[in-house]
């Protein structure tokens, strides 16, 4: 699988600015989508686990009996699927695009191209790996943008909380001072950014 990118500009001759503003803002839009492909990861994270799990089953079968040959059969046609639903999550969420890998040669027979293609032990390995990254990146991401926007929306519920102070763990609590405001804003400035940094190849 090769990611298209556009070329980079050649350095000689002149001296690369700062990022202009609208640059910078365009990132953090961008990283809101960033943000996005990391919560739908959670999401599909159960479901990519499953497929896994169901074709190691599949192959760990396969000598009782041939049992496990129609599972893994399924479950190797299934994965073409999924390499190609992932590659246009990819690029919905980042703007990458992620070519299809090149099929096998055509003058081989039917059963041998199904039998030996690597696309579809490639694409359930990269669903794998895209679940176990989901699950960490996209709930630690989750949990930091949730937090950064209760802190920051902190001043429309302060008069509600008891006594004005936001109970973080047991008994112990905190004072709700605009300083948690203005740290729960800048999380949800910097957050995008630094979720697109992850994701920009």
């Amino acid at each position: 699988m090769t990611a298209t990118t556009a070329p980079a500009p050649s350095r000689t001759g002149f001296r690369l600015g700062p990022p202009t503003a609208g640059l910078i803002l365009r990132t953090w839009l961008w990283g809101w989508l960033a943000i996005a492909q990391f919560v739908t990861g959670v999401l599909l994270a159960g479901f990519y686990l499953g497929f896994a799990t169901t074709l190691v089953v599949g192959l760990a079968t396969i000598p009782a009996l041939g049992v496990g040959v129609p599972i893994t059969l399924i479950c190797l046609a299934f994965a073409h699927a999924l390499g190609a639903f992932e590659r246009a999550r990819v690029e919905a969420f980042t703007g990458v695009r992620v070519g299809a890998p090149a099929a096998p040669d055509a003058d081989q027979p039917a059963w041998r191209r199904f039998l030996f293609d690597g696309r579809p032990w490639r694409a359930s390995a990269q669903v794998t790996i895209v679940a176990l990254w989901n699950l960490l990146a996209g709930v630690v991401t989750l949990l930091l943008v949730s937090t950064s926007a209760a802190l920051a929306a902190l001043p429309w519920y302060r008069t509600r909380l008891p006594e004005g102070r936001l109970t973080v763990h047991g008994s112990l609590s905190i004072p709700a001072s605009g300083w948690l405001t203005l740290l729960g804003w800048a999380g949800l400035v910097l957050l995008p950014l630094v979720a697109r940094g992850l994701v920009d190849p």
